[in-house]
């Protein structure tokens, strides 16, 4: 039952609360963005991480090497999104 319970929670988090927003912010940092989105809203998530670069003065780009895709639901990513100096 437990374990059920643990399994239920999990999907909600992975699957459910990323449906509701385009896009779920994870973590941000002085010159970088991290943000959980499928596939269809990369267009979204790109958009706002331009404009979070752009108020710091810089440009964006994307971090191949740091964003992952998850297994399980595989239109679901976290992109890692760099603020470089222009």
């Amino acid at each position: 039952m437990i374990g059920f319970l643990a399994l239920a929670a999990v999907l909600v988090t992975v699957v459910v609360m990323p449906t509701t927003a385009p896009f779920k912010i994870i973590d941000t940092q002085e010159n970088a963005i991290k943000i959980q989105a499928f596939e269809k809203n990369f267009d979204k998530a790109n958009l706002y991480a331009k404009s979070f670069c752009d108020e710091k003065g810089k440009i964006h780009k994307l971090n191949k090497q740091e964003s992952r895709d998850y297994r399980i639901v595989k239109s679901l990513h976290d992109y890692k999104f760099d603020c470089t100096d222009k």
